[in-house]
């Protein structure tokens, strides 16, 4: 490295922030803001940096970071209003909206429009806002629901085209908008932007269960180019997506990514409940209308031959939305790997008008249905099942490092259900899901044609694996790269067969995952190990001491009451959720709850404990644990912890500009999102607001650009 290099201690940004105690984002906005300069490796000053070659000068930012703390660097606070000067507030918060669309260095931050607008605007006032330029001002009324009349002119195109993009897509969705946007150059209004100028043939929903968010950056360096890498790099990535609900597992998640919205609205709140009005255990799937199709036969027991239905559903999903508009001709499916009841989730995914919804039994290893699609599997589907490809594991192991983690032997001469078990918890079980998921759209000619088809692919391997051996471990690793590798089969196939300005694939997960409990002893982080029967005995033992012996419960334990009871007591719901409650509280790890009536924690989490809640079908009280509370030795999940509730969320294909959102945003958006983006009716329920980023980077035609 030259003399200058090391005299001036060049180091990448991540490295940056660590030495001098600040975030990544600190040091970007002191590069931004002309406090420290940009290097190339070799330590020559840049304009604008290639991949992986930015650098800054440790030196140089000690120094200026110096002068700050000695007061010395006038222009870092400085402001003619103290309300103003805005050096309290994250530079991430200081640069959402359109701020890094485009390097033009006059851009005022929202929250200065904020402190004006708070102050002589009120909601539906109308502004009318001269110079548009990148619509910091319109935005930010938007969110205060104030109308805007913005003008603008085309005079400098390469300054703010991609800003301009984003404003008049956000004028076409949203209600508080109204556009006067003007070309002064022709003195004609502008051509109407549509959001895209042409649908997909397919859009695929790729749900990898148990997958935290960090396991992107954790496992980079196991991921190929073609894979996550590409998704990340090449597409839209909002990097701080949490579920807003508590108790976020399969069935419960799954539904809000394609209802967009929570449990307490599309209903389904867990795997299962008793209706309070008739008194019977409901599933969310099994549904004993219609039959298993590829399982075993009846008399096996309930979860391996009752056929799956989707009806549990309140109201549309995006998959029966897009059959809706386009009278059916769309072609919607749905598959899921090895889970606990054949044909899994996957109907909750595809909706109730999808054409088929597919799992991997663990029984048998067959690819099953059910017969609310189809009084038989398609021929294909029953051709795939003879070749029992999934069987080709039979009597290997699973080596991590060097040591055995499965043995696929099963001790079973031929494959039965304890092999396909220990399978669900390798790679290998993915590598089976994406078999048959190329074979579907092999054989129903998925995109092959104008009119946009949707599938949804769900992964489960690593959910188990993390259950098992807990989300920090080299198993859950080595899963994350196999799920790595079988995107890159997936994005291959499409490039292929559909072409790549052809699908749109959108990447996220069911809910994120607790480190183990082994893993946060190591930590220093002192977890709790929790007995939820101690929870039980206690609340029992309260009633009983309160109110003595009786049938004070419902069929689903102590988080139900027996209403029948409370009446003939004369006691009230909120006094019994009340002494459930503090009585769970006199167990260690229990640090709250939350009633129908009555709770003991936060309003934040409270909140999030209400959207779990679906009258009828959910229990009365829930209790809240400690952070890192497990109640085993792997990993868990569905606490209202981030370490629970934050999920990738990454839309990849022509129209998604490479862009990285850091705001918070939510999975029950895509929903909504995706059908912005078709131009189609979202889910009858769907509450998340659309992501405006996503359409970015859209290219006007050279008409709109005059």
């Amino acid at each position: 490295m030259p003399p200058l290099a090391d005299e001036l201690e060049l180091v990448k940004l991540d490295y940056a922030a660590k030495a001098v105690g600040k975030t990544p984002h600190n040091i970007r906005d002191y590069i931004q803001r002309g406090r420290i300069s940009k290097y190339d490796p070799l330590g020559k000053p840049i304009k604008r940096a290639q991949n992986g070659e930015l650098r800054v000068s440790l030196k140089e930012l000690r120094t200026f970071l110096s002068l700050v703390e000695q007061g010395l660097d006038k222009h870092h606070e400085a402001g003619l209003h103290h309300e103003l000067g805005f050096h309290n507030v994250p530079e991430y918060t200081r640069t959402k909206h359109v701020h890094r669309l485009h390097p033009y260095l006059g851009k005022f931050i929202p929250q200065l429009v904020e402190w004006f607008l708070s102050r002589y605007f009120k909601q539906d006032d109308i502004i009318l806002d001269p110079f548009m330029g990148s619509g910091t001002t319109l935005i930010q009324g938007n969110e205060m629901q104030m109308h805007n009349a913005p003008v603008t002119t085309c005079g400098r195109p390469k300054m703010n085209h991609k800003a301009l993009v984003v404003v008049l897509t956000l004028l076409a969705l949203s209600p508080h908008s109204r556009a006067v946007a003007q070309s002064f150059g022709s003195g004609q209004p502008a051509q109407p932007l549509t959001l895209l100028r042409e649908r997909p043939r397919v859009v695929v929903v790729l749900v990898v269960s148990g997958m935290r968010h960090d396991y992107l950056e954790r496992h980079r360096e196991r991921f190929r180019n073609d894979g996550f890498r590409r998704l990340v790099e090449q597409g839209t990535a909002f990097s701080d997506c949490h579920y807003p609900f508590a108790g976020a597992h399969h069935f419960q998640s799954v539904t809000s990514l394609v209802t967009g919205t929570s449990p307490s609205r599309h209903g389904v709140a867990g795997i299962s409940w008793i209706d309070q009005a008739t008194g019977t255990r409901q599933h969310a799937l099994a549904d004993e209308q219609y039959r298993l199709l590829g399982g075993v036969q009846a008399g096996t027991g309930l979860a391996r031959h009752v056929g799956a239905s989707p009806l549990a559903i309140v109201g549309s999903t995006i998959g029966d939305e897009l059959k809706l508009a386009t009278d059916g001709v769309s072609k919607v499916y749905s598959v899921q790997g090895i889970g606990l009841l054949g044909v899994g989730d996957a109907p909750l995914l595809g909706g109730k008008s999808a054409d088929g919804a597919f799992g991997l039994d663990r029984t048998t290893g067959n690819i099953v249905s059910s017969t609310y699609y189809f009084e038989r599997l398609p021929a294909w589907v029953e051709a795939f099942n003879q070749r029992h490809a999934i069987d080709r594991w039979h009597g290997s192991k699973w080596l991590v490092g060097d040591s055995v983690a499965v043995d696929l032997e099963s001790g079973e001469r031929s494959p039965g259900r304890s092999y396909y078990e220990q399978l669900a918890k390798t790679p290998f079980a993915d590598e089976a899901t994406m078999d048959f998921a190329l074979e579907l759209m092999r054989s129903e000619a998925l995109g092959a044609d104008a009119v946009t088809d949707m599938l949804f692919i769900y992964l489960l391997a690593s959910d188990r694996a993390g259950h098992t051996w807990g989300s920090y471990s080299e198993e859950v690793a080595e899963i994350v790269a196999g799920a790595d590798r079988q995107t890159a089969r997936l994005l291959t196939f499409l490039d292929d067969t559909v072409g790549k300005d052809g699908y749109w694939v959108v990447l996220t997960s069911d809910h994120g995952m607790s480190p183990s409990r082994r893993d946060a002893i190591t930590a220093g982080l002192h977890p709790q190990t929790i007995d939820f029967e101690h929870i039980d005995t206690a609340i029992r033992r309260a009633f009983v001491q309160r109110w003595g012996e009786a049938d004070w419960f419902g069929p689903t334990g102590t988080g139900s009451f027996n209403r029948e009871t409370l009446r003939q007591k004369n006691i009230g719901l909120a006094e019994a959720e009340t002494v459930a409650g503090d009585a769970a509280l006199t167990v260690p790890g229990v640090i709250g709850y939350v009633g129908t009536t009555v709770w003991k924690t936060d309003p934040a989490t409270r909140r999030a404990f209400e959207l779990w809640h679906f009258p009828g079908r959910s229990p009365d009280l829930r209790v809240i644990t400690a952070p890192f509370t497990v109640s085993g030795e792997g990993s868990g999940h569905g606490s209202t912890y981030a370490y629970d509730t934050h999920v990738p969320l990454i839309f990849y294909g022509k129209p998604f500009p490479a862009h990285e959102s850091l705001r918070r945003v939510s999975p029950t958006q895509l929903a909504p999102t995706l059908a912005a983006l078709l131009r189609i009716t979202p889910p009858t329920l769907a509450d998340g607001a659309v992501l405006w980023e996503v359409v970015a980077g859209n290219p006007l035609d050279a008409k709109d650009l005059r």
